[in-house]
Order: structure tokens, then sequence, then C-alpha cells
């Protein structure tokens, strides 16, 4: 049989064509073979597979290569798609965004998690103002942070305070007995 064929069984005058997604570069074998990680071939008879572009991966069988879903992606030829890192995300998986990279969440966001296509807002009294970030910061002791999304957290205003494990959405009065003479300062 030539490349490209196989016949598994002795005394037979006819080889068969490698079906999609297998293929058999030697001549006389009795099988085709699958596609490696990151190939594909998508006809019949083929003598070698294909590498997969950039931002795509063969689809099940290996007979064609499709994007990458939302959240994945494959930045050389031949790369099976991964999934984006935590603090980067990727939308789409319907091939019209690139998935040969992720983007990097902005700042007042954050992604905890790998393999998503969304960045999250930072929850009020936490902050972040650096792109790419897994996490968002807890505001400091008598500072706050009252919406979601915030990059910087703010000093309390003079006679307010936080709690002292920080994190706070918003200052509140000093106790009674206590006063605070500067912003983010507090005296007793």
């Amino acid at each position: 049989c030539a490349a490209g064929t196989h016949q598994n069984a002795t005394g037979r005058a006819a080889c068969f064509p490698c079906t999609p997604g297998l293929a058999q570069a030697a001549a006389g074998k009795p099988l085709c073979v699958g596609c490696a990680a990151g190939k594909f071939v998508g006809t019949a008879g083929a003598e070698t597979c294909k590498a997969c572009p950039a931002g795509k991966s063969p689809g099940e069988g290996s007979t064609a290569c499709v994007s990458c879903a939302a959240g994945r992606f494959a930045a050389a030829i031949g790369a099976n798609c991964t999934d984006c890192p935590r603090g980067y995300v990727r939308a789409g998986g319907d091939g019209t965004k690139n998935a040969t990279r992720c983007t990097p969440c902005a700042a007042g966001t954050h992604q905890n998690a790998t393999g998503r296509a969304a960045c999250l807002p930072c929850i009020p009294g936490r902050a972040n103002n650096i792109e790419g970030r897994a996490e968002c910061s807890k505001c400091e002791t008598n500072t706050f942070a009252s919406a979601p999304g915030a990059t910087e957290c703010d000093n309390c205003s003079v006679g307010q305070e936080t709690p002292d494990d920080g994190g706070a959405a918003a200052c509140f009065g000093c106790d009674l007995g206590r006063y605070g003479k500067r912003i983010s300062q507090r005296s007793g």
C-alpha cells in the first residue's frame, strides 16, 4: 500500500485511504495513525498531519482546527488551547476575537480563576490600580472604597474612621471619647 493508505489484512489486493483525522507517511503499513497534539488532517488519504494555526486547536477527531473557546488561547502554531492565567481573560470563542493571547484585567477589576472570559469588578472595600491582577487589595484602616470597580481607596474625612481590619466600604464617625484631627488619623 502507498503512503496515505492502509490494509490490515494479508493477501488483499485493495488498499484503503486513511480517513480524515488519520495519516500514514510510510508505504506498506497496516494502519493509519492519529494526528499528534496540535495537528489535524481534514481529507482522506493524507500522508501527514498539519499544524493548526495560532489561536486554534484540533477539534473532535483531529479533522479540522477550531478557534479556542472563550477563556482559552493558543499562542503558537501547533499549540493546543490552554486556559488564560489568573488576572487575564479572553472573550469570544466564536472565531471573531483574537485567540492567540489573553487580555489583562483592567485597573479596578480582577480575575482570580484561570480560563475565564470576563474580569470581575473589585467589590466595595477593595481596590486595584494595576492591570492583570488576580485579586483586588483590601483597603487599609481608615481608607475606603464605596463603589464597585475602585482603582484606589479614599481617605476617611476628619472625625471619621473604619474598623482596624480594613476593607471598609464607608467611614463612620469616631466612637464616643475618640477623635481624629487629620484625615486618616485615629487617636484615642
